[in-house]
């Protein structure tokens, strides 16, 4: 198939396709999909501090966690 233009960017088929899966998904299906995104991706940033400090204990783990969101939402804000 042809790549199609969306907001002056060339996608494949496989974007389209996201595209199209995510808008026929109901609001609760999209929700439930960020919130799982969102924890794969805090076991992920987890997993890696708890790779650079192995002798951190969870709650330091967390706080670390904590701050890397911080730091993130501040950077998202300023642009």
């Amino acid at each position: 198939m042809p790549m199609i233009q969306y907001s002056d960017t060339p996608m494949d088929d496989l974007e389209r396709d996201k595209i199209l899966n995510a808008r026929a998904m109901s609001p609760e299906r999209k929700l439930r999909a960020g919130l799982e995104l969102f924890d794969l991706n805090r076991a992920l940033i987890l997993a890696i501090l708890k790779s650079q400090h192995p002798h951190a204990d969870a709650a330091t783990l967390n706080s670390m966690f904590l701050q890397r969101l911080a730091k993130t939402r501040q950077r998202e804000e300023e642009q």
